[in-house]
């Protein structure tokens, strides 16, 4: 059974995107944070408790308080060892070449997409 975390902080986007991979694997378990530093916690949380982590992390760009490099940078600091094996997949509603390039640098980051996710994405994803 697939893990994903969503990040993102837009109500509508959070509400969409399960729907749409519970279309593509159906028996997956969703969590949802809508901050950086609420996500950086839960993925603590679970390394502290020896828990595997999420298999997929869609990461909104965008974000209040912690935006999404900036939390990629935390992570790349605090757990690259413990996402190893998590596809951290970056998330704009627009693509921005700068940030595609940016996303580019960071070696815990598999990819950069464009929202909201399709079925036709996620099947690639996870055939992939």
């Amino acid at each position: 059974m697939n893990r994903y975390l969503l990040i993102d902080d837009d109500d509508i986007i959070t509400k969409i995107h399960p729907v749409i991979i519970r279309r593509v694997d159906p028996d997956c378990l969703i969590d949802i944070c809508s901050t950086g530093p609420e996500a950086h916690d839960f993925l603590t949380q679970l390394k502290d408790a020896g828990s595997p982590p999420p298999d997929y992390i869609f990461l909104d760009i965008n974000m209040p308080l912690m935006s999404g490099f900036e939390l990629i940078d935390r992570l790349t600091e605090d757990m690259s060892r413990y996402l190893n094996n998590s596809s951290i997949i970056l998330l704009s509603s627009s693509i921005d070449p700068g940030d595609v390039k940016k996303a580019s640098n960071y070696s815990i980051v598999k990819e950069f997409a464009s929202k909201p996710l399709s079925i036709d994405y996620l099947t690639k994803l996870l055939k992939s």
